[in-house]
């Protein structure tokens, strides 16, 4: 049984994938962007790559990185739409190598990315036990396995400047940061204000959608 956002409750199979169907349209719905404040942003004298090396990330995938990719990824991870999951690259690696890296290639350098390759699964998690409102789930979307390759590919061609183009302050994305370091100092600042008694505001932002 789920509630609607009337508050009445569905009950029949049909019913209930209508709520969750209507619930997540309006959630991941087109967001307008103000073209105008993007490039306000833009001109916020963000760090970026220089030049020769921008060439350098620009350049194909080679079968070196896919490999590499799949290599790292996480074992007994859900396929996505396609059926395809990790485990099959792995085992029919010398068979597919080739036409996965031409896949890749046209994905990458070519942005030829069909709708179909971008695709994903939707699989709500519970995050309490009797959930009877769609907000009690949690959802997780599965990607096809060729997108997140290729994600897991930009990010390794991207990892060794993320120390010169993000903020020291920044604790996600960056090697050796954690949000573990984000919270101590959080503490320490709190601790070291009590005993000194001196003056401290802390802002804790929370990004929620309402629909």
């Amino acid at each position: 049984m789920i509630h609607d956002k009337n508050g009445s409750p569905q009950t029949s199979s049909l019913d209930i994938l209508r709520v969750f169907a209507e619930h997540f349209k309006s959630k991941y719905n087109t967001i307008p962007v103000s073209g105008k404040c993007m490039k306000r942003l833009m001109d916020c004298n963000l760090s970026t790559v220089p030049d020769a090396e921008n060439l350098a990330l620009e350049e194909p995938v080679t079968l070196e990185e896919i490999y590499h990719a799949i290599k790292t990824g996480k074992p007994h991870k859900a396929p996505g739409y396609d059926g395809i999951c990790l485990e099959f690259l792995k085992k029919t690696w010398e068979m597919t190598k080739e036409d996965l890296l031409q896949i890749v290639n046209e994905m990458y350098t070519d942005e030829l990315i069909s709708d179909y390759q971008k695709f994903g699964v939707i699989v709500c998690i519970l995050k309490q036990p009797h959930a009877t409102h769609v907000e009690h789930y949690r959802p997780l979307t599965i990607p096809n396995t060729d997108l997140k390759l290729v994600t897991r590919i930009v990010a390794n061609r991207l990892r060794p400047w993320m120390q010169d183009l993000l903020q020291s302050s920044q604790h996600c994305g960056l090697m050796g940061n954690s949000v573990f370091e984000a919270i101590a100092t959080i503490r320490d600042a709190v601790a070291y204000a009590e005993v000194t008694r001196s003056p401290l505001c802390i802002l804790t932002i929370v990004f929620q959608r309402c629909i």
